[in-house]
């Protein structure tokens, strides 16, 4: 076994994918609506119930998609940094054995 660790870069990739799902699902149903709906409540303190969760709902999740997609670009950077370094040693190998070739 080799010393040192392994970054998969797929998993990596994967992760942001379902980040980004997420995040437009979140995006795409807001509970903002139910706000919206209130008068079919029939009851005012059962929509001003409603009102509320829905606008501190709304709130949470506002916080919620902006650290998703802070988290997401963190990882984005992180693959294209592996990646990057790994594209540079995979340069130098080449170039060490066409090296040795050329001798």
């Amino acid at each position: 076994m080799a010393d040192g660790y392994e970054v998969n870069l797929d998993a990596l990739y994967e992760a942001c994918m379902g980040i980004r799902r997420l995040v437009d699902e979140i995006e795409e149903k807001p509970v903002r609506e139910l706000a919206n709906e209130v008068g079919s409540f029939g009851d005012d303190r059962v929509a001003g119930a409603v009102e509320e969760f829905a606008r501190r709902w709304h709130h949470g999740v506002k916080h919620l998609t902006t650290d998703l997609k802070e988290i997401d670009g963190r990882l984005q950077q992180t693959i294209r940094a592996y990646a990057g370094n790994e594209q540079r040693v995979i340069d130098m190998l080449s170039e060490i054995n066409q090296e040795k070739l050329d001798d």
